[in-house]
């Protein structure tokens, strides 16, 4: 019965996210990776968690590139397994379907797979992948793109005069190119309203306004979690709620306040996960 009811659910949330889909209704809890770790680690439990997800009709989505940064900690893998257990997360990845200019609830899944861990098979396979799998120099990847976008960052910065007044009226036509070269750099032309449609590009938008917020506006120093950081705010715009650890929940916000109508919704920090609301 166990096996069936978990089944049942995940059919009903396919359905329940198609519905949500086309009426432009955003129903994705993301967790960003601190906050699958803190629930593996037990430091939240995960019942309120999804006894929330359930009365809110929300899925929980957790993205290819968060399960590559956990394998880098294989004392985790076996725990978040059985965090799976208790929660129905699906594993979710748009890809670079986002530069086609459609609007964020058209844009298409490249990989979906809803993660049932039912019963201990199921649980050490999840283990076995995590810890020897292909996943894991999947993690070797992420601290090499780390590294280059660093570089990226760096340059763009030193080409900015040191004396200049710095703040959001620069923002405008620093995202347009920000968005034009990334267009270009996948081959593909930028939408005709991409640059003022807050309902296009949302990844793109959030992700390089938390670039601007940091290290123009703000001059922070790069640190090592800030790519990762990036890599987060590129999908978060798709869910409606997020859960993320103070700094970048308040970076949100401030650049979700510049672009008016960008997702998500709600943003919390890890501390919401103990009595969700």
């Amino acid at each position: 019965m166990g096996n069936n009811s978990k089944i049942a659910e995940q059919v009903a949330s396919i359905v329940i996210r198609g519905i949500h889909q086309v009426n432009k209704v955003r129903d994705a809890l993301y967790l960003d990776t601190c906050a699958w770790s803190n629930l593996a680690k037990r430091t939240y439990s995960p019942e309120p968690l999804a006894r929330w997800c359930k009365e809110e009709a929300t899925y929980v989505w957790l993205s290819r590139f968060q399960l590559a940064e956990l394998s880098g900690d294989t004392r985790l893998a076996r725990p978040l397994g059985k965090i799976l257990q208790e929660i129905n997360a699906v594993v979710i990845d748009r890809e670079l379907n986002e530069f086609s200019g459609d609007p964020w609830h058209k844009v298409k899944v490249g990989f979906e797979m809803p993660l049932i861990l039912n019963g201990n098979e199921a649980l050490d396979a999840f283990t076995e992948m995590m810890i020897s799998s292909p996943i894991r120099p999947a993690n070797y990847k992420l601290r090499e793109d780390a590294e280059e976008f660093k570089k990226m960052i760096e340059n763009l910065l030193a080409n900015v005069p040191s004396d200049r007044k710095r703040s959001w009226h620069d923002f405008p036509k620093a995202l347009r190119s920000w968005i034009e070269y990334y267009c270009a750099r996948n081959g593909k032309p930028v939408h005709p309203e991409g640059h003022t449609d807050p309902e296009r590009y949302v990844g793109l938008k959030l992700s390089f306004g938390i670039v601007f917020l940091r290290y123009y506006l703000n001059g922070q120093s790069w640190k090592g979690s800030d790519y990762v950081d990036y890599l987060h705010c590129s999908d978060m715009p798709y869910a409606r709620t997020v859960v993320t650890e103070k700094n970048l929940r308040e970076c949100i916000r401030q650049v979700t306040k510049e672009i008016p109508g960008l997702g998500p919704q709600e943003v919390h920090d890890l501390k919401w996960l103990a009595s969700p609301v």
